[in-house]
């Protein structure tokens, strides 16, 4: 359930029945995704963050650059960020196979917190300006953002285990 229906449902739910929870506890609850608004995970250390904060970073460094001949050279190199799960799911996917773009380059990369997280998992928004080679021989700028779900897996590393992309292009 997104955000917004959360902070209507609970909107709701307090008009019929007054206000039960404290305002701090409800609106960690609303933010942080439901389960019990008593029920808070730990906050992520400054180690964590700095930690998830690499592993995305690095993840996408090693994701984005593109060449149409070796179209799938980014999933072995994206193994070791993300979690076997998403590994899996990857490298059944392809590539821009049939697309107009040949080629792929990193040219400019920024990289923001989503929110606070806790210490199994964090999100960061990874924003990236890349160089496209067409078919025809031009290129051209595109800002692609990344929305990149990191947790901590059994083995105590930070792995990527979701990603969401868009692009201006």
């Amino acid at each position: 359930m997104n955000k917004h229906v959360r902070i209507l449902l609970v909107i709701g739910i307090l008009g019929l029945f007054g206000f039960g929870f404290s305002h701090i506890n409800l609106f960690s609850w609303v933010i942080g995704g439901g389960g019990s608004p008593t029920e808070t995970k730990p906050e992520a250390t400054e180690k964590d963050a700095i930690k998830s904060r690499e592993v995305a970073e690095s993840f996408v460094r090693h994701y984005v650059p593109y060449d149409a001949d070796n179209p799938l050279a980014y999933i072995d190199k994206i193994q070791p960020y993300v979690t076997n799960d998403f590994y899996k799911r990857f490298a059944k996917t392809g590539s821009l196979t049939g697309s107009e773009i040949t080629k792929k380059e990193l040219k400019a990369l920024k990289v923001f917190p989503v929110d606070g997280g806790n210490v199994t998992e964090m999100e960061w928004n990874v924003v990236t300006v890349q160089e496209l080679t067409l078919k025809s021989g031009t290129t051209m700028d595109d800002e692609e953002w990344f929305w990149v779900t990191v947790v901590k897996d059994s083995d105590g590393k930070w792995r990527v285990s979701e990603l969401q992309v868009s692009s201006d292009g």
